[in-house]
């Protein structure tokens, strides 16, 4: 009997207000958009994370529905069912979450969610053997650079078995000499034993699709931002602060900036290049797991409002 592959993409935090109208910024977006099977694109929570719990029940329910719709029509058996998720940021907190409701009987087909009683009878009509449901076909999990909401927060069941779990992150290292670690000190990174790790050179966004090269810099935002102004050296430094930032972060940015142009050119394309090789990690770890992905559709770092501002930072890193 064929596999069906179903995939659960959420995204990162605040990315309704950060993800193009064509997702071209968003890598989860762009995996979902090339996955060839049953698939649905969630947003991510808010910045405070207080829909993550909405957005877990969204996923049970669109997951059980899938599931439900390819037993019904296609006539295979649940083993044939494989459920793939992917998720940037706190999207990928709530992956490893969801993951543990599925592979939870009593959660996976729970009374108190939507759907009760057509879920019970899906249980007694579709589910033959405890086991099964017990172990459900987690294929693969997919997380660009998972965070947490605060650094005591549990991600859930890191151990399940027959599942392959792959983890793009940004690389943590104390940046530029400063006290900071990584670009980023506001996230609670997640390291996952178990999964195929690598680290890689941009920002917390950038392993997501949009590294924020015109975000302005702030304390909260990544050292990457503001880019042409890093690399044309223009003294507007002050002008585009928007809030008082630490005298530490701002004096790493500006330490940034006084290497030579090359250098600072050779960065920050090195951004957007490893920006580009964490969606290519991830899709070359779930192709291993028998995920279909059809092309590779474009990426647009920026948004659409940075259109022309975007233009000329490509010209300038030839990329």
């Amino acid at each position: 009997m064929a596999q069906h592959h179903i995939l659960i993409g959420i995204d990162g935090t605040g990315s309704t207000e950060w993800r193009r109208q064509d997702g071209l910024n968003s890598h989860v977006y762009r995996f979902v958009n090339d996955f060839v099977g049953d698939k649905v694109y969630l947003n991510g929570p808010g910045k405070l994370g207080l829909e993550v719990g909405n957005i877990i029940d969204e996923a049970v329910r669109e997951t059980y529905y899938r599931v439900a719709r390819i037993l019904k029509f296609e006539g295979c058996k649940i083993d044939d069912i494989k459920i793939n998720i992917v998720g940037h940021s706190r999207g990928g907190f709530i992956a490893l979450k969801l993951a543990t409701v599925l592979s939870n009987s009593m959660s996976f087909i729970r009374p108190a969610a939507a759907g009760s009683a057509d879920r019970a009878k899906f249980h007694k009509r579709y589910i033959t053997s405890e086991a099964t449901l017990t172990q459900p076909n987690i294929n693969f999990i997919g997380l660009y650079d998972a965070v947490k909401r605060t650094p005591t927060e549990v991600e859930g069941n890191l151990t399940l078995t027959g599942t392959k779990i792959a983890h793009a992150y940004r690389k943590i290292t104390p940046y530029l000499n400063s006290t900071l670690q990584s670009s980023r000190p506001t996230f609670h990174g997640m390291m996952i034993p178990n999964a195929v790790l690598i680290d890689l050179d941009t920002s917390h966004g950038g392993i997501g699709g949009d590294p924020g090269f015109f975000d302005p810099i702030k304390f909260g935002n990544d050292l990457y931002c503001n880019a042409l102004d890093l690399i044309l050296g223009e003294r507007s430094f002050l002008k585009i602060l928007t809030e008082p930032i630490s005298s530490v972060y701002a004096a790493a940015w500006l330490r940034h900036r006084e290497e030579n142009k090359d250098a600072r050119i050779d960065q920050t394309r090195n951004y957007w290049k490893r920006s580009i090789q964490a969606d290519l990690f991830i899709r070359e770890q779930a192709r291993s797991c028998g995920v279909k992905l059809i092309g590779n559709c474009d990426h647009v770092p920026w948004l659409e409002k940075d259109h022309s501002m975007g233009v000329v930072l490509k010209r300038m890193l030839r990329m």
